[in-house]
Parts: structure tokens; sequence; C-alpha cells
């Protein structure tokens, strides 16, 4: 708290988790829909997975 008290001026943002889940889980499918890199899509998708895993 010693470190906020120091800020004159500070923003804070309370986001619902569940629209970010959505947002990232639509990134990560077209991105690994555009992706040409085997590699890299496979990273993608492996994050895919690691986002429904949390959500549970």
């Amino acid at each position: 708290m010693t470190v906020l008290k120091g800020i004159a001026e500070i923003e804070m943002l309370c986001l619902n988790s569940k629209e970010n889940f959505d947002d990232n889980k639509q990134y990560l499918k077209r991105r690994i829909e555009m992706e040409q890199n085997h590699v890299i899509r496979n990273l993608l998708k492996q994050d895919s997975i690691n986002l429904d895993r949390m959500q549970v």
C-alpha cells in the first residue's frame, strides 16, 4: 500500500473474467487459423487448452 500512497492519480480497471476468457479464446482461435508455422500453431493450441483448464 505504501507504493500506492505515493501515486497522485491511479486508475484501476475491473473486468469480468468471463468476457476476457471468451476474448482470449477467440483471439487464439484466429491466430491458430492464420499461423503458417506448425510449431507456433501447436504452441497456440497448447495455450488454448491451458485456458480451458484454468477456466474450470
